[in-house]
């Protein structure tokens, strides 16, 4: 959807802002997102910042007071950027440090972003913020498995293997998932900056408790989808963090399937660029989960057939 400009924000909230930061000299929006919400660049006569704002009564403002609850957990020289300062009267406005740098280029960076993920587990394994756990009703993993029953319930038509994709949902138990370090849990290339100090994880609204592996995890589509094969993308993982080997068969089997079958469920509806952006990665999970499941007809040494 398309988001608010910085003009949308109330004048005296913006005079705030300038108050703290400095007069406004331009404002670059970034693309649209998943909300309305205010995204945006802002170079003020004294420095630039990132400005994220909402009004309080949006149904998405849960999501903004969880990051601003995270912010003020996160440890110094966490994998996030430092939160700045706060607004909530009336609409809620975080500012938060400029990260100089671009999105990561997940072939040629892959190693990066897993150093990222790593420094994480130690960093958050005990961050002292309450947070709901990764399978609790209308958290992501809890997501990702209602689509999966819906979609195995009422199968379209040309949809196969239903019944494997039964039985890898049934096997996975919610301990499977149980952990208590903060995760991500959308980590997106496009919530992943590269900047001279490595690579930096943004919007934290998704983000729970749950196992360390399992933003690794949420990473093989992606990785496939950018030219790994499936197995090249699982070796890359547990080569590379310590907690890969801990995660259950059945539980990555479950993943994969509902990711898989949460954009079967999508892949038509929403905005244009988004369902464009569902039905480019759509193949990447089928590719993993035939991978997983053994029902691949074309798995390659570099990559997966889409033929």
């Amino acid at each position: 959807m398309d988001r608010f400009t910085w003009a949308r924000l109330p004048e005296p909230a913006r005079t705030a802002f300038e108050a703290e930061f400095g007069r406004v000299r331009s404002t670059t929006s970034r693309p649209a997102g998943l909300t309305v919400g205010i995204a945006s660049t802002v170079v003020t006569d004294r420095n630039t910042v990132f400005v994220k704002a909402i009004p309080a009564r949006s149904p998405a403002a849960p999501s903004y007071r969880r990051e601003l609850a995270i912010a003020d957990a996160m440890p110094e020289h966490g994998p996030a950027p430092r939160l700045l300062w706060v607004s909530d009267a009336g609409w809620i406005t975080l500012v938060w440090e400029y990260l100089p740098g671009r999105h990561v280029a997940l072939l040629l960076e892959a190693d990066e972003v897993m150093a990222a993920l790593v420094s994480m587990r130690q960093t958050l394994r005990h961050v002292p913020v309450e947070l709901p756990a990764i399978t609790d009703d209308g958290e992501k993993l809890a997501v990702l498995l209602a689509a999966a029953r819906r979609v195995i319930a009422d199968p379209p038509p040309g949809l196969a293997h239903v019944d494997l994709y039964r039985r890898a949902v049934i096997r996975a138990r919610e301990d499977d998932f149980a952990g208590a370090a903060l995760v991500h849990a959308d980590p997106a290339t496009s919530n992943m900056i590269a900047t001279d100090d490595g690579v930096r994880l943004v919007d934290w609204a998704l983000a729970a408790r749950g196992p360390t592996w399992i933003d690794p995890a949420l990473l093989i589509a992606p990785l496939i989808e950018a030219g790994y094969s499936p197995a090249a993308a699982e070796a890359w993982a547990a080569r590379h963090h310590p907690d890969w080997a801990a995660a259950p068969r059945r539980a990555l089997d479950a993943l994969a399937v509902a990711r898989l079958l949460f954009l079967t469920e999508k892949i038509d509806s929403g905005a244009e660029w988004l369902a464009d952006g569902r039905r480019r990665a759509l193949w990447a999970h089928q590719a993993w989960v035939d991978y997983r499941l053994g029902t691949a007809d074309t798995v390659g040494a570099v990559g997966y057939s889409r033929a």
